[in-house]
């Protein structure tokens, strides 16, 4: 494995709900392209929602909370938003502007991640948890309602809330 991973991986549950989250995004998008129900796509949506909300406090609880956890954390969030906001922009359900600034955030964040990661940094209540929910609610509106093209007030504060938990992800990593 690369280094960024131990030699034995998935060490745990919560890097069990980790790739469980990245797979159940990949079904999501794949139901989105294909056009699966709305029941579907919201039941795989609320799924990879759920295991987000439960790897961390199961890790607190199980006493193996870790920098690489929390890592894996990060990259799960950001492979799972790539494939969920990816498909809803390829259907037309959201803003390609939105869907190309919440990748380049999630990139740039990413990179930044990784750098701490490398060096053992690690950055606590940077806003991302904010910025993961607000993209979850817009990302239910998008199946529910089709916003479509346009870019509305819910798709600006989308943005907003990317570019300044973006910005302050990486003022902490980059100090």
């Amino acid at each position: 494995m690369h280094a960024l991973f131990p030699k034995q991986f998935p060490r745990h549950l919560p890097d069990w709900l980790n790739l469980a989250r990245v797979v159940l995004a990949a079904l999501f998008a794949v139901s989105v392209v294909v056009g699966c129900s709305l029941a579907v796509q919201l039941g795989l949506l609320l799924a990879a929602a759920v295991t987000d909300l439960c790897d961390g406090p199961v890790a607190r609880r199980m006493g193996v909370a870790d920098q690489f956890g929390a890592f894996l954390d990060t990259l799960a969030d950001k492979g799972s938003l790539l494939l969920i906001f990816s498909s809803l922009c390829w259907v037309g359900a959201v803003p390609l502007t939105l869907t190309v600034t919440i990748l380049v955030r999630e990139g740039l964040v990413l990179v930044g991640r990784v750098r701490a990661h490398r060096t053992g940094f690690s950055v606590r209540h940077s806003g991302g948890l904010l910025n993961v929910w607000v993209m979850f609610i817009y990302s239910l509106r998008a199946l529910t309602w089709h916003p479509g093209p346009t870019m509305d007030g819910w798709a600006w504060a989308v943005v907003a809330s990317s570019v300044l938990t973006g910005a302050w992800t990486l003022r902490l990593i980059c100090k």
